[in-house]
């Protein structure tokens, strides 16, 4: 377990003070699969500074197949530039960017993919992203999209009813794309702007489309605020402004 600075801990007394000690990276422990193992209590998992997608998704897929629940958190206002997209598992996996700015230079393809493997949805509501900003490679890549909610095209529950807060978005193809079993999430907060389009729902999608609603989201000076091709959206008390096109809705 870490503490608030990092460190592993490797011994706590009954009263606040922590021992706290450093570890080799052919020191920390593994099963006899090669994987992370968590001890003691500690909900969160500080990632390493300069942390890379790769990193990133080893850890998370860890966690996941020892069915852990718990953050992962970026180290402190980092700088990343990831050249590979990851994918969150939000049955287990909370993520907190910690004030991180992450530079994608994903030409085709999500930054981050949202999943959700567990039989039911019922409680991925306590699942939560949010806290840092994401930078696209520019909204003449079409293809590039900073969130893809795309839960699992092969059947399962999907990436629906967790939270996202305090996301900030520019210069993607598309800020936030629905895919398969993308539903009931809320989004409080955070902005999407200078993208081709803010938030598309296309259409074709497998069980989707049912009411992820915003909370003070303000989308501005993208080619396309919001494009619905097929289901809807909930805003209140959101900015829609500036953009070239606020709103596109078709087969409706």
């Amino acid at each position: 377990p870490l503490n608030e600075l990092g460190e592993i801990v490797i011994g706590q007394g009954l009263g606040t003070t922590n021992i706290v000690g450093f570890l080799n990276q052919d020191q920390i422990p593994v099963d006899s699969q090669g994987r992370f193992v968590l001890v003691g209590i500690n909900p969160e998992y500080v990632l390493p500074q300069g942390c890379t997608p790769q990193q990133f998704q080893t850890i998370h897929d860890s966690l996941v197949t020892q069915n852990k629940r718990l953050v992962l958190k970026l180290p402190y206002s980092d700088n990343l530039v990831w050249n590979t997209g990851v994918s969150v598992n939000v049955s287990y996996i909370n993520v907190d960017l910690n004030w991180c700015k992450i530079t994608s230079g994903i030409i085709s393809g999500a930054l981050f993919t949202f999943t959700g493997t567990l039989a039911t949805a019922y409680g991925q509501s306590l699942a939560r992203f949010g806290n840092g900003e994401l930078v696209g490679p520019g909204k003449a890549n079409v293809s590039s999209v900073a969130m893809l909610f795309d839960g699992n095209p092969a059947g399962g529950n999907g990436s629906s009813r967790f939270r996202i807060e305090g996301v900030v978005i520019h210069d993607f193809g598309v800020g936030r794309k629905e895919g398969n079993g993308s539903y009931l999430q809320t989004w409080y907060g955070g902005e999407i702007y200078d993208c081709g389009v803010g938030i598309w729902s296309p259409t074709g999608m497998n069980d989707s489309y049912e009411n992820p609603h915003f909370y003070g989201t303000k989308i501005f000076n993208n080619d396309v605020g919001i494009q619905v091709d097929s289901g809807h959206y909930n805003f209140t008390n959101c900015a829609i402004d500036y953009n070239k096109k606020q709103i596109v809705v078709s087969n409706n």
